[in-house]
């Protein structure tokens, strides 16, 4: 659905998902260098008890409008609220179950500060209130969403939104997309000093820069593609460690292992067992049922 993406699990099984179910859209084209993907999702059934939302470890951003909070006495269409999450390191809990409707934007590696803001940095591995980086903007926006007739007209609400401020980005605001990209598909087992020779930057220059506009270092960020490379390959290659290992970029199984555990809490082959929804991973997003492990 969208160009060049970190996570795409295309051979996943969607027939498990049950609970939140994903209209993933690419966004307008004067927006694509720094939106990467559109999405609504909706409650598609209870959840059990144990089961939990999990953002996964990733370099982009995301907006996210939630409406229809879950009480003990069905659900309250007046509640609202507006988040955003930066760059994640790992896999992270969130409360998105409680609403009813979503609608959201994933923000490109690299173009957090153009979306979000000056303080978009704060929000790496956090989800905090919209308002938090906008001020009394979120709170205007939240009122169109609320007001919006349906669910095309309130997702162009927030696309646009979104990319109010990015939409006459110059070339070089949008470098930091472009170094996000370049440092996403270079060889798992490229060194730094490498791959900064190649765009022309010192070390200290290429990790200055994506701290700045990642709010992770390269090298946790070559990291966590990596983990994406080994989840897609599962489905192809079941079994093959080895092989799955050097295409995705590891020394050799044991690293494969060692970095999943680090990053995802457990081995590939387990966590993929948990998810509920394996639709929801195209946009970055996970249920999972711990106890089944």
């Amino acid at each position: 659905m969208r160009s060049e993406p970190e996570y795409t699990f295309r051979k996943m099984d969607r027939r498990r998902a049950h609970w939140v179910v994903p209209r993933v859209h690419a966004p307008p084209a004067a927006l694509r260098a720094v939106l990467d993907a559109c999405f609504v999702t909706e409650c598609n059934g209870r959840p059990t008890s144990d089961e939990r939302g999990r953002r996964m470890p990733e370099g982009a951003g995301y907006i996210v409008f939630l409406r229809g909070r879950k009480t003990a006495f069905g659900v309250d269409e007046s509640q609202w609220t507006i988040v955003a999450g930066g760059a994640q390191e790992r896999v992270h809990e969130i409360p998105s179950w409680e609403y009813r409707f979503q609608c959201g934007v994933r923000i490109q590696p690299g173009a957090a500060a153009l979306v979000l803001g000056p303080a978009a940095a704060d929000a790496t591995n956090r989800i905090v209130p919209l308002r938090e980086l906008w001020g009394a903007r979120a709170e205007q926006l939240g009122e169109q969403l609320m007001n919006a007739p349906n669910e095309a007209e309130a997702l162009s609400v927030l696309v646009q939104a979104a990319g109010r401020d990015a939409a006459g980005a110059t070339d070089a605001q949008c470098s930091p997309v472009r170094l996000a990209k370049a440092v996403r598909d270079a060889p798992g087992d490229a060194r730094l000093s490498e791959l900064a020779a190649e765009l022309g930057l010192s070390v200290r220059t290429l990790e200055r820069r994506f701290r700045e506009n990642l709010g992770l270092s390269p090298k946790k960020y070559q990291r966590i593609t990596r983990i994406a490379k080994v989840l897609d390959l599962l489905h192809s290659r079941e079994g093959d460690w080895a092989g799955i290992a050097g295409l995705a970029g590891y020394y050799d199984q044991s690293h494969l292992i060692d970095d999943c555990h680090s990053i995802l809490g457990r081995s590939p082959e387990r966590f993929l067992r948990t998810v509920t929804n394996a639709g929801s991973l195209e946009i970055g997003l996970v249920f999972d049922r711990p106890s089944t492990e």
